[in-house]
């Protein structure tokens, strides 16, 4: 069975929303498990169900909280999810300064939802391809070190 990808949207614009989730209603990997319209109740449902969701997609104007903010609440606290910003506003500034929090995706609305899903699955399945080579690159320096006469415990590297 295959890992399913949870998803919180969040837009201020409820029929995009309403839309997201019935392209994604069948899906058999991607589920929504909640959405949003305004960004201080998001910041509210991150901090309150970080284990619920695996991946963000936001919008960047929002009420009383912008996706910028959302952003930066999960990068600040180190929560390990992927955001996927998904904007009507096109401005290179903004593009700059979202491109500063290392988000995974920068989509402009409108936008097709067949390479939403597409960019969602990519990102999930590049995330799983980098852990299995960093768990293959700490063997093979494991190995080296202990064939040099380093014991395990001593890696330095860490």
């Amino acid at each position: 069975m295959e890992n399913i990808i949870r998803l919180l949207v969040v837009d201020s614009d409820k029929e995009q929303l309403s839309s997201i989730e019935k392209y994604f209603s069948k899906h058999a990997v991607i589920k929504i498990v909640n959405t949003i319209n305004d960004g201080l109740k998001a910041e509210e449902y991150i901090k309150n169900n970080i284990t619920e969701f695996d991946m963000l997609i936001t919008d960047l104007l929002l009420p009383n909280k912008d996706g910028i903010s959302l952003i930066k609440y999960i990068k600040d606290n180190e929560l390990n999810k992927n955001i996927i910003v998904l904007t009507g506003y096109n401005s290179l500034t903004m593009i700059n300064q979202v491109s500063l929090y290392n988000i995974d995706y920068f989509m402009l609305k409108p936008f097709n939802y067949n390479d939403l899903e597409n960019q969602i699955l990519n990102i999930k399945n590049n995330k799983v391809k980098i852990i299995d080579k960093n768990k293959e690159l700490n063997g093979t320096i494991s190995s080296l070190l202990h064939s040099l006469g380093v014991p395990s415990h001593i890696k330095g590297y860490e």
